[in-house]
């Protein structure tokens, strides 16, 4: 380790925050660069002796995102995959002796599409006249979709483009190991008319798309806050905040003193039954290798993580354009399953997801339902075991 170049003496000067908390600067780095070998995702340093070092964007929680929300049927993750990203990414940090809260999980950023626009255009725009461009550069391959479907009408499209986008937020706030990165305005779905390069052009394609009514910073405010869009965003944000076990500092794998797998987090199949090699017979193992399942439950044992009122906390994904009937995890004894949230169109009105603390039956939400939960393709759904 070379303590004289900058990374390294950033780390020892500065000081850095500790992994564990505290006081100290957070060090986060972009790991892109222009040429072979530039891009070092999970080999900025970490210093042991300080337990601190370069908390990293991680761009590969991006991409398996992007490709399992616009790509599916064409390069559709493994339920692997998507839980090693939600999972913190060990086989990119760990290696450096990082944990977790040291992978920056993002699906948009500064530049590039904004996430109004990776749901709503095949193909970058930036040909196109002022005030959205013309400008130049922006990344080609993008793993957009504007998310049509033959026959559709606009309002049908549209619905899509938004319950992508919640999608995306869901799992970028939710996921298990890692800190959620959001740009600015994706939380009021700002659009930059498809130009996925706009940083040179000052004019209202780069600013944040204020209420134009608005005549105070009051009255914006209040305007953006019965954005339906904008309170799914803001009830995302508070039950993460209200859920310690969102904040590991270790991975959750290992073995305990009996030398059983440590069982903080687990993963599922549609049917309820575990997805893991280890936990299925011979004749159903290889479910998690499978890119066609499209789907993956994560089941957080949140008394594990020293939570106080309930059992565990259960994140469904399916990213696949199929509906189905899911049944969920046997609850514990004396527990049971209620709903937290989901990201289907028919709960929009209300903001898709209840306050952490409100959740409700799940009856109460979808009367139709009897032990198998009807959940729509490309849709997240939330649950809390108490």
């Amino acid at each position: 380790m070379d303590p004289t170049n900058v990374p390294n003496r950033a780390i020892a000067e500065v000081p850095a925050r500790p992994a564990s908390g505290g006081e100290g600067v957070d060090l986060i780095a972009e790991s892109w660069g222009v040429g072979m070998g530039t891009y070092q995702l999970g080999n900025f340093p970490f210093h042991p002796s300080l337990d601190a070092g370069f908390a990293e964007w991680n761009g590969k929680f991006r991409d398996t995102l992007r490709r399992a929300e616009n790509k599916w049927g064409i390069e559709s993750p493994t339920p692997a995959e998507m839980a090693a990203r939600l999972a913190g990414s060990e086989d990119i940090f760990a290696a450096g002796l990082k944990g977790p809260m040291y992978s920056v999980n993002f699906v948009t950023s500064h530049d590039g599409f904004t996430m109004k626009d990776l749901v709503s255009y095949n193909h970058k725009v930036n040909d196109q006249p002022y005030p959205y461009g013309p400008t130049d550069g922006g990344e080609e391959q993008n793993i957009s979709w504007d998310h049509s479907e033959p026959g559709d009408t606009v309002a049908e499209r549209e619905s899509r483009q938004r319950q992508g986008a919640r999608n995306f937020m869901a799992m970028t706030l939710l996921a298990y190991g890692g800190v959620p990165m959001l740009a600015a305005g994706d939380e009021v779905l700002r659009s930059q008319n498809g130009n996925n390069n706009a940083y040179r052009i000052d004019s209202i394609g780069n600013y944040f798309p204020w209420p134009k009514k608005a005549t105070t910073l009051t009255e914006a405010i209040a305007v953006v806050d019965k954005n339906p869009f904008f309170t799914t965003v803001k009830n995302l944000i508070a039950f993460r905040k209200a859920h310690d076990s969102f904040r590991p500092l270790r991975y959750a794998t290992g073995r305990d003193a009996d030398g059983n797998g440590l069982r903080d987090l687990s993963w599922y199949q549609a049917n309820g039954r575990s997805a893991e090699d280890r936990d299925l017979p011979d004749s159903e193992k290889g479910y998690m290798s499978d890119a066609w399942t499209g789907f993956l439950g994560m089941r957080i044992d949140a008394e594990e993580h020293g939570e106080k009122g309930i059992r565990s906390i259960y994140v469904a994904y399916n990213w696949s354009h199929r509906s189905i009937r899911m049944k969920l995890p046997p609850a514990a004894l004396g527990k049971n399953w209620y709903w937290q949230g989901d990201t289907d169109a028919r709960f929009e009105k209300t903001g898709n997801f209840m306050a952490p603390g409100h959740e409700t039956t799940i009856e109460s939400q979808v009367p139709e339902y009897e032990s198998l939960y009807p959940m729509k393709g490309r849709s997240v759904a939330i649950f809390v075991e108490k």
